[in-house]
Formats: C-alpha cells, structure tokens, sequence
C-alpha cells in the first residue's frame, strides 16, 4: 500500500549551528513520498546559507521560503500554506527526529477513524537516558485532551497560585494525562491544521493553544510507543518568566469560552469587560505610575491590564533597579504610551513615586502596583469622582479605589477601603483615621480608642490613590520609610485640609503579597520612624511617646529632590509641549 506523500516542516530562526543537522535527519526518514520544507523567519546569520547548501545536493527534497521575521506562529502557518504532502510533520531547527518518525507517526494517524494528532516521545541532549512523553496515555479523546491544555494554561500562567489553589482548577484536572504536547513533536493531517492554524499574535504556548482550540473542534490525540526525536535544550529571550505569563494570559484570554464552559473563574481573568464611554464627557489626560521591583511573576498581567484602561493616557514606569528578568519584559513593550525610568541602585517606594509625579505629564495621577489588575473602568471612575467631588465641596480630593482581594490563599472578597466611613472622609476624620491604620501596627490599643474611630478594616495604600499630580507633588512621598509612606503622606495631606472618598464600583484587583520589606522588624522600625517625625503632632494627641514606639535617632523629614534643576526646567518644557499638542488634537 502506497503511503500518502508527507511534508518534514523545519521552522527556522538563526540556526546556523543545528539547521544542517536538523535536515539531515528530515533526509534520513524511510519514507518513500515527502519533502523537506524549511521556512526561515528573518534570520540574521548563516542558516539560510547552509540551507541553500543542502538544497544544491538534494533539489529534488529540499525547498526553502524566507520571509521577514513574524515569530513562530507565522512561521508554522507558512508551512502549513506552502505543504505539497497529504500530512505535516514538524521539526524545530535544532532538534533531530529519528529515521522512523515519519512512518510511524502517520501510520498511527492512519489508523485511527477519528481526527487527531500525534506527538512522539524524545529524549534532550543534555540527558538522553530520561523519556519525556509526547502524550500520555497513548489515546486522548478530544474532551480529555481540552481539560489537559487548559491545565497546562493555568499551570503556565502563575504555577504557585496553581498549586495551592486545587480546588479552583478542579473541573479541568481530572484529565489523567502527562506529557509535553508541544509543536516540535506533532504530526497531522494537513488539512486538520489548515482548519485551525496557530495563533500568530503568541510568542510562548501556542502549541498549548493550538492543541486546546483543536480539541474543540473534536481533535484528539495520539502518542507512540517509542522515542522518535533528541531535543535540544536552549534558552531565548521570549522563554523569560513575564513573557511566558504574558502569553499564558493572551492564550487563556482568547478561549475564555471554554474556562466558562468548565466554570473556571481564574483570578488574573474575572475583571469585567466594561464597554461605556467616560461619564462626565471627555476627562482630562492622565498619568498611570507603575513601580516595579523583581516582578516577573506578576508584571506582564499588570501591564496588559493597564494597557486596556479606558481613556487617555500615559503610563510612567519606575523600575527600583530589579535583579530579576522584569527588565527585560519591561524592554518588550511595545506601546508608545509606556516611558520607562530605571533606576541604578534600590531607593525605595517613597523615592520612586516622588520620582514619577516628578515625571508626569497627567492632569491627574492613578497609582498602581506590578502585582494588581486594574479594570478598564479604573480612571474614568476615579479621576471622574475627583472632579465631582471637587466641583461639589470646592476642597482637594484623593479617589481611593474599592477592591477585590486576593491573598496567597485565593480570594478574600470585595473590600471598601474606608470601611463605615465609605464613601466620603473629610479632614479632621481623615487625620484621626491615619493615625488610627498607624497604631494598628503597635501593641498600644489604649492609644487607638483615644482617636474614637470605628473598628473595622481599612485599607489607604498608594495604590488605590488617585488624583491631582499636583497634590503628590506639593505632598511628595518621602524617601526615608520603606514602609508606611502612604500613611505619612496622607498624615501631612489631611492636616492640610484635604479630603477622601471612596469609589462605589470595585475598579482594580489587589493581590497582597509577601516581602522582606514587609516584615515585622521593618514594619515596627518604620513605624517608630514615622512617629518621630510626627512627634510634636503625636504628642498633642496622646500626651507622651510610649518607650515602645520611641525612636533613638533625630529624623527630620525630607522630600528628596529626585531631579536636579536643569532636569525638572527640561521636564515642564515636555510637559506644556504635550498639553499643546493634545489641544490641538
């Protein structure tokens, strides 16, 4: 029995030291009818040389497509429209398949009734004694091999929360398979490939997702009982951990269907999608003020949500000199409203945000951390109540934002950050109830019911806050707490007269995460820190310091000067420029 003609598909990308043995291997199949159809993505160096090499002594096997760089996905697709065989057989440029692998993959796929692909086990050339299964068990029907990608997704995009959250993914984990289904190691049906193709738009897991939307449309999958490919282990740019995430979300966001399907609410995906305009008519530009510090795990969520507030806006991002990959992901971004600051040594929260308001070319501020989620509604809901506000009660206004809460446990709930005083807290409140949040980091409660504010849980961090950029610059942040400088900005904003209030629709997801700088030394020396440069307005309040919140140096508080004079001339410039240009737009 003649065997239908195949296609031994190599996507190539700067291979110059695996291609030739990647072909040579294609070459090497037994098999009567195929071809060798290498389509390089932009290579900068000798790949597509040497490819043309082999094409001199074997013109009747091998064919070459260069096209300019489009990543992966593209690169497949290319393959898939150009294949002359009945069936596909992928290799990536530095892996070598075995001389069998187009022969038996195709007859497992021959045998079959149903639709599937098959992907074969292989061993890496850095430990060729250990078997990493294709897919396991050996038959996957399409709806096992659905709840297997999408564990894979959720896996991929936060591994730690997956572990300890079992119960969230426990619709989709009952799958019972093992294995590593990826593109490098599939052959198919080229018409089944034509009906569904990859997804161009993911630099990481679109195999992942390729395989998830194919199980959809009721693909299943196959293994074979033999190891039929060496893969080479390599690094790159885009297997860096905010990118990999970045990915996982863009995957699981574009089938968000089918985690609906199985009720998987994912806590990085349950933000509303909000399609109103801004309320009020048209509000002024604003500022978003990012600050990052060794956030791979959290950054890439961060910055897509961001990417999708409604209004105009710009986007000033302080890195406090990570030592991670965040810089790196931070490279990546490609949106002209992302301006990108980078420190050379740690200064601390309080020096970033004095830095970034120093920066900002908003009319008003929105503070964000790099490990929550705003919704798209976030500014318009706040700056726009900031302005209601003010036009209201003709005093200065600070929006802090109403919240879903997210521990490392998973989900707390929705929480009002002035708790009974929600939504409004004018100055002399506002003062005691700072002064309130301080002390609950003591053990002096005798102090807290001298304040005769309400029990309950509060919550005035910097990034709920929004508002003017000229309340945080006249206010600044100040350098010397490493914890805290929120309440002791909000200290000297509320003794000025100024005011908050809260939203009323829940408008960012706050995930509280664990710190050095957040333990209970740090927390207490900070707050010691705090009450000595407040000392004389602590001790018109209580009467005396407490021995245990009593600091042993003099503090005098400062706001640094984060930018020299020559610097800030330059910056206002840029900054009236802008205004220009935006009203004449």
């Amino acid at each position: 029995m003649k065997m239908p003609k195949a296609t031994f598909g190599i996507a190539c990308f700067n291979a110059q030291d695996t291609i030739r043995d990647a072909i040579e291997s294609g070459l090497s199949q037994k098999y009567d009818d195929f071809e060798i159809l290498v389509v390089d993505d932009g290579s900068t160096d000798e790949s597509v040389s040497i490819v043309q090499h082999l094409i001199s002594l074997h013109p009747e096997r091998i064919r070459l497509i260069t096209k300019a760089n489009r990543g992966a996905g593209h690169t497949y697709n290319t393959i898939i429209d150009h294949a002359d065989g009945e069936f596909i057989c992928f290799n990536d440029d530095d892996d070598t398949s075995h001389p069998d692998r187009l022969k038996k993959t195709i007859n497992a796929l021959t045998e079959e009734d149903s639709e599937n692909l098959c992907f074969v086990d292989r061993v890496t050339d850095k430990n060729r004694e250990s078997t990493i299964y294709g897919i396991f068990p050996r038959r996957l029907s399409a709806n096992v091999f659905e709840k297997y990608m999408m564990d894979a997704l959720c896996f991929h995009l936060d591994d730690e929360l997956y572990k300890r959250n079992k119960t969230l993914f426990s619709a989709i984990r009952d799958h019972g398979a093992i294995g590593s289904a990826g593109s490098g190691i599939m052959t198919a049906r080229t018409e089944t490939l034509r009906k569904i193709r990859f997804n161009e738009e993911l630099r990481r897991f679109g195999d992942t997702e390729f395989n998830l939307r194919a199980a959809r449309l009721g693909v299943g999958a196959l293994g074979v009982d033999e190891v039929l490919l060496v893969q080479s282990v390599t690094r790159a740019a885009d297997k860096i951990k905010p990118i990999s995430r970045f990915m996982a979300l863009k995957a699981i966001e574009g089938n968000s269907d089918a985690f609906k399907q199985y009720n998987i609410h994912h806590p990085y995906l349950i933000t509303p999608k909000y399609s109103e305009k801004n309320p009020g008519g048209r509000l002024p530009f604003c500022t978003v003020v990012l600050l990052t510090y060794n956030c791979e795990d959290s950054i890439s969520r961060t910055v897509r949500s961001i990417s999708r507030l409604l209004g105009e806006f710009e986007v000033i991002v302080v890195d406090d000199c990570s030592t991670d990959s965040t810089c790196d992901f931070l490279d990546t971004i490609d949106d002209s409203r992302f301006k990108i600051t980078k420190n050379t040594k740690n200064m601390g929260a309080g020096y970033c945000r004095s830095l970034a308001s120093d920066l900002a070319s908003g009319e008003f501020i929105v503070f964000q951390d790099d490990d929550d989620v705003p919704h798209p509604c976030r500014i318009s809901e706040q700056v726009g109540q900031v302005l209601a506000y003010e036009e209201r009660y003709g005093r200065e206004f600070i929006s802090l934002a109403k919240f879903n809460h997210f521990t490392s446990a998973g989900y707390v709930g929705p929480r009002n950050p002035l708790g009974a005083y929600a939504p409004h807290v004018m100055a002399d409140t506002l003062y005691r109830l700072v002064w309130h949040v301080i002390l609950q980091h003591s053990h002096e409660k005798d102090l807290q019911r001298k304040l005769r504010i309400a029990a309950g849980w509060y919550a005035l961090g910097t990034s709920l806050m929004a508002g003017r950029t000229e309340t945080f610059r006249r206010h600044g942040f100040s350098s010397q707490q490493r914890r805290m400088q929120d309440l002791e900005f909000l200290l000297r904003y509320a003794s000025t007269g100024g005011h908050l209030v809260s939203t009323t629709k829940t408008v960012i997801d706050i995930h509280s995460t664990r710190s050095p700088d957040k333990s209970k030394e740090i927390v207490e020396e900070n707050l010691r820190r705090l009450i000595q440069v407040h000392r004389d307005d602590f001790i018109k309040i209580f009467g005396h310091v407490p021995a245990s919140l009593s600091y042993t140096q003099s503090i005098k508080l400062q706001r640094p000067d984060t930018l020299d004079f020559e610097q800030r001339i330059k910056i206002e410039e840029k900054r009236i420029w802008e205004a220009l240009v935006r009203a004449f737009d």
